[in-house]
């Protein structure tokens, strides 16, 4: 159940949701996430890469997600949309 929470947050955030309490004239944050936005908001140590320890969804998408097999999830790899599967049960 926690996984798929923060899943869920993981998605939110990354399509740049906003709540009530977001910034006055936030525009709704309709617009697509960028793999930038997405390294920005995960990147803990400022490496300008998101690791396995950083990282805060399941194992399983970090290594869908880390294409070339580096350790690292790059912008050029970050998701820019829903989360990888689909959200299929």
């Amino acid at each position: 159940m926690m996984k798929r929470l923060g899943l869920l947050l993981l998605l939110a955030a990354s399509m740049g949701c906003k709540g009530p309490g977001g910034p006055p004239g936030g525009g709704g944050g309709r617009g697509k996430a960028s793999g930038a936005d997405f390294v920005k908001r995960l990147d803990k140590n400022g490496d300008g890469k998101v690791s396995q320890k950083e990282f805060d969804g399941p194992s399983k998408h970090f290594t869908e997600s880390d294409k070339d097999g580096d350790g690292f999830i790059s912008e050029e790899e970050a998701p820019t949309g829903p989360p990888l599967g689909g959200g299929r049960r």
